[in-house]
């Protein structure tokens, strides 16, 4: 079953956050996006903590959250949707 999706962004600049809410709001998947090194490190030490690989910039950083276990169809489709989206943010960057 294909439920209601949509994406609520909470931060554009410098880096992106986003959310992806299932079915009645449900968050499934957390999602930033970085292309500066300052922002990788303001990111990491806001939000995620210490990574457990080096990571460069750009980055797509994911956390997945309880809510996905709610909905594990859209496990089909959200890896290619994160990448889309961490792909036009940057590209609108570039612009």
């Amino acid at each position: 079953m294909v439920g209601p999706y949509s994406v609520q962004v909470t931060r554009m600049r410098p880096w992106l956050s986003a959310t992806v809410l299932g079915a009645h709001g449900v968050p499934l998947v957390a999602l930033s996006v970085v292309s500066a090194p300052a922002s990788l490190q303001a990111v990491l030490e806001s939000s995620w903590g210490r990574p457990a690989v080096p990571l460069t910039v750009p980055a797509a950083i994911v956390e997945t959250l309880p809510g996905l276990a709610t909905d594990l169809h859209a496990t089909d489709w959200l890896g290619d949707f994160e990448r889309c989206l961490a792909w036009a943010y940057l590209v609108s960057r570039a612009n």
